[in-house]
Formats: structure tokens, C-alpha cells, sequence
């Protein structure tokens, strides 16, 4: 038996408490290990197919004794040697990691079948168990240095020998199972440096996988700095400003994060600059005081404005835009027109103007949708008759699509294995957004196994799935 999981996006909490509850992962185990006796499974995997450690969203990378050059985009020509990257980063990258160890010490202590809550329901399960692992794009620097990779294994408890469906470590593959699954950033132009080269979609190279996207940029030097620059302003420039008041803007503005589409996040800033100034209680339940509105509004504007300059001045973003910008519409031009948007010192009354400037933007931004469920139709490992169902992350979004049937009978099937994250959507209204928390594992079964009952008839290769959405408000 086969259990899926990604996009946890465990993270140190500098940039936002946003780690998925311990009782979370108790709760899967409570399904999956009954499942697992039940189908007579003879072996249980759990395979954790990228972004477990979000080695990116966090603001140790803009401490002051973390300068620009010691940061994984410090060196512009760094995807030229991706191999290359300087000691002081790893040494900033394997704190990173350690401190998303202890943050994280009881969610990952219940994956390894370790924790108080689980230890026992392993140990009468009385089969084996093993633990595989596909990095993804956040957790990239898995990589690039021997003792984050040796960090990881343990944090994960991974088997110690790599298996055979782990031959390429970017790609699973199992017949038994009929799977074949890959984190999926590889087809994503703004996460992957290797995305469509020479028009070949899977001529991936291992130092593909190695090169710093542009996204990983956007991430920290952007969507996680916002915040935190915020909150520099209303302390420093504005000393007399009620400290609950900072505490929850910076606390809403770290939900930034969770945004989807992630080009949605440029309205969506806006968005809570909008909501603070309707509302009639400040963030942090305080009480508004003389201009602390005005001032809070002012200060999100300026930040904005201040780091989408500073962004496109980073000498990474400098050369990243030259080797991207063609023809036509490119991903280029959809950078400058985010950053730009950024720039846009609007009040209240303009929201509305922005909006439809950002839908214009979006139409052009999602011209060709969904890459990965058109690239699973190309999967090559779905061509022959071992594998049925091509497993991506990386989306966040939870997704099952039929492919085709091919000439011997097979059905092929793309599934996205979602996230465990809370997300925040850009309403149909284009005016408001609205949060709800994820959680999604698929299960597959070898042909020996979930036979409908021991003993019973052989059914061949089956899989399920589990996908669950909770939405909670305050009462009023």
C-alpha cells in the first residue's frame, strides 16, 4: 500500500505560524494504518513527494547579518555553477532547516511512527514500513549540500537504502503500484529553470533541478519581506502607534503566503489595506486611535512600493529578466507587470480600478492553465502498461482528472496530491477573499491487495482518495 502526501510546507515560523497542527497527522495515521490491515496490504509506503521543508519562506534570509550575497540568488550567474553555492548560505540554510526541526519536532515525530499518539498502532501493525521522499522546489538546497540531505532523512525517518522506485530521485516509479509521481514543478515556468527548454518537456537534466527559479526569489524577497517591512515602518517612522495594533497587521499581512493564484497576492494586499480601512476595530482586536488607520494604510502602500523597486534591482532579477524576456507575452513581462502593480500607490476609492487591471493581467497570466494536468497526459511512464496514474504536488490543488483509456483497456489518470496548508481565494466578485484549511492523501493498492475482502476476487491495481476542507468564523 501507497500513501501519497505533499506540500506540508513545514516552516521555522519566522515568517508566520502557518505549520499544520500535530493532531493533523495523527488523524491520517488513525485512517491509514487501519487501511492498511484491513486491505491486507503487505508493505505500507509513504511517500512524501516534495515541499515538506520550506527552506524559502522565512525571513532569515533578510536578517541583517545575512546580506544579499549570502542568500541562495546572491550571486547572479549562480545558475551558471548551481553546484557552487557559497558556504555562508548552507550555514544560513541547515539553521533554517534546524529550526523547522524543533518548530515542527511532533508533527515529524508522528510521521516517523515515533510519536506517543502513534508508536503503538505501528508496532501492532506488524508490517513493514517504509518512508521515500522527492524533493521539491522549496526544499530545493536538499540538493545542493550533504548535511541538509543527511537533516532531512532523519527528520523523515527515510529508508536508509534507496529503493527502486526511487532510481531517479526526482521521479517515483512502481509498477506494483501503478504509479508514477514527480513533485511537478517541473512544469512550471516560474519554479522550475528547466521548464520547456528546446521545446523537449521531459528532457530534464539533474542540474536542472539544481538552478534557482525565479520564484524561489519571489517568496522571500517579496511575499515574505512585505510583512516584515510593514511592520519595520510602523515601528520605526511611527514609534507612537499602539503595539497590538502592529502585532496584528503583521500577522494578517504574513497570510500572504496562502494567496491562490499566487498573482493573486498583488490584490490581495491591497485587499487587507482596503478591509483595514472599513473596519471599525484595528487588527489585534485594539481600538483605533487619532490617524493609526491612515498611518497603517500608509505604511502598507510604501512598503509595497519600496520592495518591488528594490526587488527588480536585485542583480538576480536583473539577469533572469534579460534571459527571459522575448517576443510576445513571456514570463518576463509578467514579472515587471507584478512588480509594477506593486508600485501603485493607491487609496480606497482606487481599489476598484485595480482590480480590473489585475483581471486583465490574470487573462494574459493564465493564457495556458493547469500545465501539469497537460503534461500528465504526456507522461511518458503512462505510455506502456506499468504505470495508470501520474501523481504531481506542487499546485496545492487537489485534482483528479481521466486522462484517456489507451488500446489494451488501461484507464490513465492524473491526481494531484493538494497541500495540508490553509489557502486564501480571490472571490468570483474580484472584490474579497475568502480562507479555508486543506488536507488531502491518495492511497494506491498493488494487485494483491485490496481484493474486496481477503480471499475475494482480484480486482487489479485500485486507489482512493481522501480530500477535506474545514472553514471556521468567529461568532458574532
Amino acid at each position: 500500500m501507497l500513501v501519497v502526501i505533499s506540500d506540508l510546507h513545514f516552516v521555522d515560523g519566522t515568517a508566520g505560524d502557518h505549520n499544520v497542527a500535530c493532531d493533523a497527522f495523527t488523524i491520517l495515521m488513525e485512517d491509514v494504518l487501519p487501511v492498511a490491515k484491513d486491505k491486507g496490504a503487505k508493505t505500507l509506503d509513504f511517500l512524501f513527494l516534495g515541499d515538506i521543508f520550506d527552506l524559502i519562506r522565512t525571513e532569515s534570509w533578510l536578517e541583517d547579518d545575512v546580506p544579499l550575497a549570502h542568500r541562495p540568488w546572491g550571486d547572479p550567474d549562480i545558475n551558471a555553477h548551481p553546484e557552487q553555492l557559497g558556504e555562508p548560505c548552507l550555514k544560513v540554510a541547515r539553521a533554517i532547516l534546524d529550526d523547522i526541526g524543533v518548530k515542527a519536532g511532533e508533527q515529524l515525530a508522528v510521521l516517523r511512527g515515533e510519536h506517543a499518539s502513534v508508536k503503538e498502532a505501528f508496532e501492532k501493525l506488524g508490517k513493514p514500513v517504509r518512508r521515500l521522499y522527492v524533493p521539491g522546489n522549496h526544499d530545493r538546497l536538499y540538493l545542493l549540500d550533504p548535511a541538509i540531505r543527511a537533516k532531512v532523512d532523519a527528520l523523515l525517518g527515510l529508508t536508509a537504502l534507496r529503493p527502486a522506485e526511487l532510481a531517479n530521485e526526482h521521479v517515483y516509479r512502481s509498477p506494483a503500484h501503478g504509479v508514477v509521481a514527480r513533485h511537478g514543478h517541473e512544469f512550471d515556468s516560474w519554479n522550475f529553470e528547466g521548464f520547456g527548454k528546446g521545446g523537449a518537456q521531459y528532457a530534464f537534466t539533474p542540474t536542472d533541478y539544481l538552478r534557482v527559479p525565479i520564484g524561489d526569489v519571489i517568496t522571500t524577497e517579496l511575499v515574505v519581506r512585505l510583512p516584515r517591512e510593514v511592520k519595520k515602518r510602523l515601528e520605526g517612522v511611527i514609534p507612537s502607534i499602539n503595539p497590538a495594533v502592529i502585532a496584528g497587521v503583521y500577522a494578517r499581512l504574513q497570510n500572504i503566503e496562502n494567496v491562490r493564484p499566487v498573482t493573486a497576492a498583488i490584490p490581495w494586499i491591497w485587499h487587507q489595506a482596503g478591509a483595514i480601512g472599513r473596519s471599525a476595530s484595528a487588527p489585534g482586536g485594539a481600538v483605533w486611535q487619532g490617524n493609526e488607520k491612515a498611518q497603517v494604510i500608509e505604511a502598507v502602500k510604501a512598503a509595497a512600493a519600496q520592495i518591488s523597486s528594490e526587488f527588480m534591482a536585485i542583480p538576480f532579477v536583473e539577469r533572469w529578466i534579460d534571459q527571459h524576456d522575448k517576443w510576445g507575452i513571456d514570463e518576463a513581462d509578467k514579472l515587471q507587470g507584478l512588480t509594477g502593480l506593486l508600485k501603485l500607490g493607491l487609496g480606497l476609492r482606487e481599489l476598484s480600478g485595480l482590480l480590473k487591471t489585475y483581471d486583465a493581467f490574470q487573462r494574459i497570466a493564465d493564457r495556458h492553465a493547469d500545465p501539469q494536468q497537460r503534461a500528465a497526459f504526456d507522461e511518458p511512464d503512462l505510455a506502456g502498461n506499468d504505470c495508470h496514474y501520474a501523481v504531481y504536488g506542487h499546485t496545492h490543488e487537489f485534482e483528479q482528472t481521466a486522462l484517456r483509456v489507451d488500446e489494451t483497456g488501461h484507464e490513465k489518470l492524473y491526481l494531484n496530491s493538494g497541500t495540508w496548508r490553509p489557502r486564501f481565494f480571490l472571490a468570483d466578485d474580484r472584490k474579497s477573499f475568502v480562507e479555508w484549511k486543506e488536507m488531502t492523501y491518495l492511497v494506491f493498492f498493488t494487485k494483491d491487495e485490496d481484493q474486496g475482502g481477503i480471499g475475494g476476487p482480484q480486482k487489479g491495481h485500485s486507489f482512493h482518495t481522501w480530500t477535506g476542507t474545514m472553514l471556521k468564523r468567529k461568532r458574532h
